[in-house]
């Protein structure tokens, strides 16, 4: 291609790194080609976090490690939700937890799924009573999962923070702040119009429900 630009490049290394583990050197020899061409394109919160979801497949913090200074220098590390998102999950699933966390708190504005990232790194990582704290956290935040997350995106953000906080609180036998968790996802189905749903939910917790939900 005579003129590449940089729709151009993302679309080869989104294309690329959603297909399999065994294209993963190509799309990080097609970010290096990307950066190398002629020095005039600058990677965008796609092509950043594309890459970055390339390093979480095959745990390549070293690669990884680059991805993050760049952004870094382009001054998109926190402030660019999928580049902090996918930094969150690039470190915690190469088992660099501690990086996770630091980036997780220098963002001021988080989202939900930052909040969804940082808590499945805490659970995945077999730390309990931090999944509660950070979901207790996300609630004095005021933060939400919302009807359109709930209903829209994949199961996997919205249940694993719910399903997550309530594993975490049954092993470490953290009844009481179980109970807050049932009561949020009462409210979260209620609000939401799933009005059966909830009475369901509530028939199947295995701890009684008191008045709050």
């Amino acid at each position: 291609m005579a003129m590449r630009n940089l729709i151009s490049w993302n679309v080869l290394i989104v294309g690329m790194s959603a297909t399999s583990c065994t294209v993963t050197q190509i799309v990080m020899e097609a970010f290096r080609l990307l950066l190398n061409d002629d020095g005039l394109l600058i990677p965008n919160q796609v092509s950043l976090s594309s890459v970055l979801s390339t390093c979480s497949t095959v745990c390549s913090i070293g690669f990884g490690r680059v991805v993050h200074d760049l952004a870094v220098k382009l001054a998109v590390e926190s402030s660019l939700a999928y580049v902090r998102n996918s930094l969150i999950d690039m470190y915690y699933k190469c088992g660099c937890l501690e990086k996770a966390v630091k980036v997780f708190d220098r963002c001021s504005d988080r989202d939900v799924v930052t909040w969804n990232v940082m808590m499945m790194g805490w659970f995945e990582s077999d730390c309990p009573k931090d999944v509660c704290g950070c979901f207790l956290y996300m609630v004095g935040e005021g933060v939400f999962l919302d009807e359109t997350f709930f209903l829209y995106l994949t199961p996997s953000f919205g249940h694993a923070s719910f399903m997550g906080v309530l594993s975490a609180c049954n092993h470490n036998e953290l009844v009481h702040q179980g109970c807050k968790y049932y009561t949020c996802m009462v409210d979260l189905l209620g609000r939401a119009g799933h009005l059966d749903e909830a009475m369901q939910f509530i028939d199947a917790m295995p701890i009684h429900p008191d008045s709050s939900v």
